[in-house]
């Protein structure tokens, strides 16, 4: 009924081709677990975000990717908010009226921007103002508005 199938002309048994593949397979995981050991010995991963932290994984169903993504988005656009929030407030304390309201300004910043901060990765941490510095600005600019125009 069946035709009995010719044998090969390839060299290779079906048995030796599958060793040939698996060997080819080892030696590419070989090369990917050292490149992976490599790259642990000099460091690449110990700054990763989320280091430390247990793995969330409650998300459930298909769009989990897009739940989280929009989660990510909207913290992103609620740090922009704020960043601006002091960006302004840090323009309004050059107009305040004299150095101890500079100094207060500069050190109710100081809690917003360490607020702020904790919500950040360490390397995107904003600097808090040096309330000294603030205020030697503050007698600069001062100065520079009390100058008689002629």
């Amino acid at each position: 009924m069946w035709a009995e199938r010719p044998p090969s002309s390839d060299p290779l048994s079906s048995c030796e081709l599958l060793f040939a593949t698996l060997s080819t397979v080892d030696r590419y995981q070989d090369v990917v677990e050292t490149q992976i050991r490599e790259a642990l010995e000099r460091g690449d991963f110990d700054d990763l975000p989320g280091t430390g932290q247990p793995l969330n994984l409650k998300d459930e169903g298909p769009a989990w990717w897009a739940r989280r993504k929009i989660e990510q988005i909207k913290a992103e656009d609620r740090i922009t908010e704020i960043a601006r929030e002091l960006q302004d407030q840090i323009d309004q304390m050059w107009s305040l009226p004299d150095e101890e309201s500079v100094s207060e300004a500069a050190a109710d910043l100081n809690q917003r921007i360490e607020a702020l901060n904790s919500q950040l990765p360490g390397d995107a941490a904003i600097p808090v103002i040096d309330p000294a510095e603030a205020t030697r600005t503050w007698r600069s600019m001062f100065r520079i508005r009390q100058r008689p125009t002629n």
